[in-house]
């Protein structure tokens, strides 16, 4: 299915290109006012339904520039010894210096790495393993319930991710059997 998936965004990206090469053609040769206008109108929906569609259901975590990533803490091996969790913080933004944390588990067995978590760090943060594949995740601002961000994971099968585009994902829905967003905590 992941295949399908990334086949349905390169025909749509073709398609995309297609349809932008054809309309300013059509500007070039068109010699109507009103047709220009419309041909307009169709390239923009056309580029902007694209891009909605390619964020929305397309998302990937490929997007995190790795050369601006911090430790948050070290590594934390799980009680089996199946898991390594690491936690980065990810910055952004200017004088405010904002951060998102994210935490990569990778398995010991296979190396591979995933994601299970991605927030708006607050000013709380740890993690731990509650058993051989849950992990605890502490990221909250005393004081202010609406910025809790804690929870557990499975890290087999559950993704947390509190801005939105992955669990709409169809790449991610492939990969991870439940997601959770700001405000779903399960503890």
């Amino acid at each position: 299915m992941h295949i399908l998936i990334n086949l349905l965004l390169y025909i749509s990206a073709f398609m995309t290109v297609v349809v932008m090469v054809a309309c300013i053609v059509m500007l070039i040769v068109g010699h109507e006012p009103v047709k220009k206008w419309v041909v307009l109108f169709v390239m923009l929906v056309f580029a902007t339904g694209s891009i909605f569609i390619s964020q929305q259901y397309l998302f990937t975590f490929d997007y995190i520039e790795r050369t601006r990533l911090e430790d948050v803490m070290l590594p934390v091996t799980s009680p089996n010894n199946d898991y390594v969790a690491y936690a980065y913080y990810n910055s952004y933004g200017g004088a405010a210096e904002e951060k998102d944390v994210f935490i990569e588990v990778q398995s010991l067995e296979t190396f591979e790495r995933r994601v299970v978590y991605y927030s708006n760090a607050q000013a709380v943060f740890d993690m731990n393993w509650v058993d051989g594949d849950e992990l605890f995740v502490l990221n909250e601002q005393p004081g202010y319930v609406e910025s809790r961000r804690s929870t557990v994971l499975d890290v087999d099968d559950e993704l947390y991710y509190d801005l939105n585009y992955a669990c709409q994902s169809l790449i991610l829905q492939e990969e991870y059997e439940s997601c959770y967003e700001a405000g779903e905590e399960q503890l």
